[in-house]
């Protein structure tokens, strides 16, 4: 059997708004991180 091989599609540079608190649960923080902008380059 061969193994998956990985293969580059895509290059992502992002713009991020700072992190959203939305609320907690028991375990865990629940946070919106807004993308603003950016660019998307591949091959």
């Amino acid at each position: 059997m061969r193994l998956p091989q990985l293969e580059h599609v895509c290059t992502l540079d992002v713009k991020l708004d700072p992190i959203k608190e939305i609320g907690h649960c028991r375990a865990c923080s629940r946070r919106i991180i807004p993308i603003i902008g950016g660019a998307v380059t591949g091959p």
